[in-house]
């Protein structure tokens, strides 16, 4: 298991909560420096690159409509996310990066009006070091984005689209946003206050003050190979 949260969620009460089975948390590999550090040298290369480059890379990661989503909240979505890149970036690409279910979706209907749009499906962590800035129409993509120092404006109303977010007293949140890794943005509204402030900060990362969750995941990626051998060792599977 990743971290130790996620216990609470395969916890059984029964096999998987034997006191004689050993529960060990490695994180995600994939978040380790080890597995990042190509990809990261890559992104910083590419984005110290901004003043000689004449257009901006923006990414989305997209939602189709389905059980967490509408059809017409999802061409809202693309539709509104299309106009206020528009009218806040002069000269842009726009690469989408559709969800694996994202069979039908409207993005395919407004690329002939929009040259500028591309549909990709490269791997989301080759994506980002190529991107500016990404807008995810919440996903775990944006962990990927971030990973690599990717500002990352999560384009969603958790309240409106409540289905497996977190309830907190009397409203919803997105688990990234807890997590302290997206900047939030419930309305187009907020979407063009979000895409303007990163344009005055020529699209570097702002900080955020990230879940100790988040942290101690990061910690336990960077240490799971550790994590493996010990346990190796300890059942005598391999020898120092």
């Amino acid at each position: 298991m990743g971290h130790p949260g996620d216990f609470f969620i395969l916890n059984d009460e029964k096999e998987l909560a034997s006191q004689n089975l050993e529960k060990v948390f490695i994180g995600h590999p994939k978040y380790s420096n080890k597995w990042l550090s190509i990809l990261q040298n890559k992104a910083k290369k590419f984005r110290s690159s901004l003043p000689i480059r004449k257009k901006i890379n923006i990414l989305v990661i997209s939602r189709g409509y389905g059980s967490y989503l509408d059809e017409i909240s999802h061409n809202n979505l693309v539709e509104t996310t299309i106009k206020t890149i528009h009218e806040s970036i002069p000269n842009y690409n726009l690469f989408v990066k559709k969800h694996p279910r994202e069979i039908s979706s409207h993005w395919d209907y407004i690329l002939k009006d929009y040259p500028s749009i591309q549909i990709v499906n490269d791997h989301i962590l080759d994506l980002a070091t190529n991107a500016d800035f990404v807008i995810s129409f919440w996903g775990s993509g944006a962990m990927d984005c971030f990973s690599l120092g990717a500002p990352v404006i999560e384009y969603w109303d958790p309240n409106k689209y409540s289905k497996g977010q977190v309830f907190e007293k009397d409203s919803y949140n997105t688990i990234y946003r807890k997590l302290g890794i997206v900047l939030a943005a419930n309305s187009q509204k907020e979407l063009k206050t979000r895409i303007s402030d990163l344009v005055s900060n020529n699209f570097k990362l702002t900080s955020l003050k990230h879940h100790p969750f988040f942290n101690d995941l990061i910690d336990r990626s960077n240490k799971w190979d550790k994590t493996f051998e010990k346990i190796f060792l300890s059942h005598n599977i391999i020898k120092k």
